[in-house]
């Protein structure tokens, strides 16, 4: 019981380092911030649908100090397009490149914006789009409008907005960002978006930190679903796979012969895996993406 005891610390102590490496998120590959160069509304020009319209869409792309405004109604009056929330202003168009093999880590928003009176203009919604809808989860803040236009931040290097995302989603132009905010005040005021930009952050096929000890390497075979064992050393091994919550996914015993081996994995989900490779008092480690 002892054994198992250390067995499953210096496994966790593992584990921990990975998920917590010295390697800091600003040296991840990414992209941006990039601004978008099209902007438009949600509904267009419906005269009878809900929420207030924006003018001067494009004064969003660059922050010069002119702003895409919306006049937004008294709380809570609204019929047509007279309302106390706003349409959605919908930027796309970023020119991501990313390549095709990266696996997206998170995505960041900054949105320079401002209302006429303080106190008065939140977030209602605030998404990205894929395809030119929007999908994922909502990142709207509690936070008012200033009067003087300042940048707010949504999501992080870290972020995936609540979805999954691929590098052909993001290089797309319909990729983009939707913003929705609203009015809290009995009286009618103006919400103004001086500049957004969007900062995707992403890992390539040789980027996924890992470690490598002892004459063993471990290689992650995407295509194949399986573990390349290359190995200097003789002898009987074990191999652990365990999930992002520590949970053991797969485990198995393996022969070293001095040479490369591999080792099937089951079908896994997407998500990120560490792989451990224990032989007598050594360990490798390798941590990856499955998707």
């Amino acid at each position: 019981m002892k054994t198992n005891f250390y067995f499953h610390i210096v496994m966790l102590s593992a584990f921990l380092t990975l998920l917590m490496p010295g390697i800091s998120y600003s040296q991840i590959p990414y992209q941006g911030p990039y601004h978008g160069s099209a902007y438009n509304e949600e509904f267009g020009a419906c005269l009878s649908c809900p929420g207030a319209s924006w003018s001067n869409h494009q004064n969003a792309m660059l922050p010069d100090n002119m702003f895409a405004n919306c006049q937004l109604n008294a709380y809570p009056n609204c019929f047509m397009s007279g309302c106390y929330y706003s349409r959605a202003l919908q930027s796309t168009d970023f020119g991501f490149s990313l390549p095709g093999a990266a696996i997206i880590q998170g995505i960041k928003a900054e949105v320079l914006r401002n209302a006429s009176n303080a106190g008065t203009v939140y977030d209602s919604l605030v998404m990205l789009m894929r395809g030119g809808f929007r999908t994922g989860g909502s990142r709207a803040q509690i936070i008012s409008f200033p009067t003087v236009a300042s940048y707010l931040t949504y999501g992080d290097s870290t972020d995936l907005w609540d979805t999954v995302w691929t590098a052909a989603d993001i290089n797309n132009p319909s990729f983009g960002f939707y913003f929705k905010p609203l009015n809290k005040n009995p009286n009618v005021v103006t919400a103004g978006v001086d500049h957004i930009q969007l900062t995707v952050y992403y890992l390539d096929a040789t980027g996924i930190p890992s470690q490598q000890t002892s004459g063993n390497y471990l290689i992650y075979d995407i295509q194949q679903n399986r573990i390349l064992i290359s190995s200097q050393v003789r002898g009987s091994g074990k191999f652990s796979l365990f999930d992002s919550k520590g949970s053991i996914a797969f485990e198995k015993k393996v022969e070293m012969s001095g040479s490369e081996i591999m080792v099937p994995l089951p079908a896994l989900n997407n998500g990120i895996y560490v792989a451990v490779l224990s032989a007598g008092s050594s360990q490798s480690v390798l941590k990856f993406s499955a998707r």
